[in-house]
């Protein structure tokens, strides 16, 4: 039987009650933090892309990109974007741990040639090699700001790490208790059909939930709760014929061992959809930034910041920060961000 994984999606680290986040207790806006911690993750995501770049590790891939924006999300918890560049050392340090986690180490300055990259797009210029040193510095402080933070834990439980058995769940009860579903099938078998969806359902599931690790998931739910909201936006858009109510029901009784409930269930699938309003809001303000630069808060996006597909569905209110564990307490040293702003 293999060893249990360590579950750090719960209590310290997820939020008890809502509360205005660091950054927004800073002066930063609510739209302002969900686009940055968006446009962030992406950043994570592509570092590590190319940490993987023509290697045949497709699974692991997708799994060290969940860990590395779930741990931008964590220290995002605990410390303010006026304070701490999010598109720089933390990035860096968010992406080089996951790829540690899984015994990946990025080799040599690959990471800091596409973070430079990333600069260059968005019209920030290069650093020198002074601020070079600095961020190697700074994001070796944060990894290990990090590491405190998960109490060094190594072997982290994911949500994708059941998602394929906890589809075929879904998709056996579907077949069950869905009226809907078994008028849609009409003459043919309901077990059959759903069986059709299973290899589609594993891969947008796991993509949906990838997304939502760009937004508050990780911090607002637990790890089987994240895992069910995304198996709901996968056969909300699989089955588009079926109630959302009555998905809401088949979600609630295929969960039922875990005692998650319908409400918990929509809540993730809507901290899902902010995700995909952050990705259009960047995108909008993208396109009407004049100017390659803008103020450091939100810098403008690359033309590579979409990284998730549209859904033009409104958000849900924001979730907040709780009071950091005392290991926590201990964070890196502040950092100007001036290197960041329009000359």
């Amino acid at each position: 039987m293999a060893p249990l994984r360590n579950d750090l999606m719960k209590a310290p680290l997820q939020w008890q009650k809502f509360d205005d986040t660091p950054s927004i207790k800073d002066g930063m806006s609510e739209a302002d933090e969900r686009i940055e911690r968006y446009l962030s993750c992406h950043i994570v995501r592509e570092l590590i892309r190319d940490v993987f770049k023509n290697k045949d590790k497709e699974g692991d891939h997708h799994h060290v990109q969940i860990l590395g924006c779930y741990y931008l999300q964590l220290f995002y918890m605990f410390q303010s974007m006026t304070v701490f560049d999010s598109r720089g050392a933390v990035t860096i340090a968010a992406a080089r741990l996951a790829c540690k986690m899984y015994d990946e180490k990025p080799r040599g300055t690959t990471m800091y040639v596409e973070l430079e990259r990333q600069r260059l797009q968005r019209g920030q210029g290069g650093l020198s090699e002074e601020e070079r040193k600095e961020l190697r510095q700074e994001a070796s402080e944060i990894e290990i700001f990090l590491l405190r933070l998960t109490k060094f834990e190594t072997d982290i439980a994911l949500p994708c790490d059941e998602l394929d058995t906890l589809v075929e769940k879904a998709l056996t009860q579907l077949c069950i208790s869905s009226e809907s579903w078994k008028k849609i099938c009409g003459d043919k078998s309901p077990t059959t059909e759903a069986l059709a969806l299973r290899e589609r359902m594993k891969s947008s599931s796991k993509n949906f939930l990838m997304d939502g690790f760009m937004g508050l998931l990780p911090l607002r739910f637990s790890r089987r709760c994240a895992t069910w909201s995304a198996i709901l936006f996968a056969l909300r858009y699989a089955a588009r014929g079926i109630p959302m109510r009555e998905l809401l029901g088949v979600m609630e009784q295929a969960s039922a061992d875990d005692g998650i409930n319908q409400k918990e269930i929509e809540a993730g699938f809507q901290e899902i959809i902010t995700v995909f309003k952050a990705k259009s809001q960047a995108e909008r303000k993208a396109r009407a930034t004049v100017v390659p630069s803008t103020p450091a808060l939100v810098p403008a996006a690359g033309p590579s910041a979409a990284a998730v597909s549209s859904v033009p569905t409104p958000a849900v209110a924001p979730a907040a920060a709780a009071s950091a564990p005392q290991v926590a307490r201990e964070a890196p040293r502040e950092r100007s961000r001036s290197r960041d702003r329009p000359a």
